[in-house]
């Protein structure tokens, strides 16, 4: 469990294995359960017409409000990178969103600035504002670092299943190692075919030997990788 600026939130041990529509279901759960909570204040504040029933209505309704905000690190940010997960790379999802999540908390301040010259001062959007801006471009920066991390993930569920859905990339033998490792998907096993200007391969780079030349050897490129495995 987290403490961040919008609330509590709770880290889920095995989301990471979850299906893209499971973790949409899982992001969505939470909001969900905000605005049902709020309806049912709603209603017993209008049945027995006591404060704090309002009260409970108005925190569900503005924690659902929130949280459905498309951005990171916020439930609807979630939802939308998983949805353009479905027709993108994890790592085109995570540019995506955190580019939209940045201009959100844009909006947000200059929403916060315009209400202050109406002497009005809400510095809880203010707050929201920066933390989205701040949790984009930090989700942004540790990309590469989650997608390293996953290679162990992936490993665990291929001995645990027994099998491990793969897919291919072509690439350009003089790219770097690191270029490859951005193109790398969160959940499948890639197998690189290496090219050469006439777009012939002259070799083949797994995902589990790209991390680990990156390790041993540096950020070299994948010709540099293919002739170390000849000698």
């Amino acid at each position: 469990m987290e403490m961040s600026p919008i609330g509590l939130s709770i880290n889920l041990k095995d989301i990471d294995e979850a299906t893209i529509t499971q973790d949409i279901i899982i992001s969505i759960s939470a909001p969900l359960i905000n605005l049902i909570f709020s309806l049912i204040f709603l209603g017993l504040f209008n049945i027995c017409m006591f404060n704090i029933f309002y009260q409970l209505y108005m925190i569900n309704l503005a924690i659902f409000i929130i949280n459905i905000i498309p951005a990171f690190p916020l439930d609807g940010g979630r939802v939308l990178r998983d949805i353009i997960y479905v027709k993108k790379n994890y790592k085109t999802s995570v540019k995506i969103t955190s580019i939209i999540s940045i201009i959100l908390g844009i909006v947000l301040i200059l929403i916060y600035i315009s209400l202050l010259l109406l002497k009005l001062n809400n510095l809880s959007i203010l707050i929201i504002g920066i933390f989205i801006i701040v949790s984009a471009i930090i989700e942004r920066k540790r990309l590469v670092y989650l997608i390293m991390a996953d290679v162990v993930k992936k490993k665990w569920r291929f001995l645990k299943n027994k099998y491990l859905e793969n897919y291919s990339i072509s690439i350009y033998y003089k790219s770097y190692l690191i270029e490859g490792a951005k193109l790398i998907d969160k959940k499948r096993y890639a197998i690189f075919y290496v090219l050469n200007e006439d777009m012939c391969p002259i070799g083949m780079v797994s995902e589990g030997e790209l991390f680990q030349a990156l390790k041993n050897k540096g950020n070299i490129t994948f010709i540099q990788l293919l002739n170390d495995k000849v000698l």
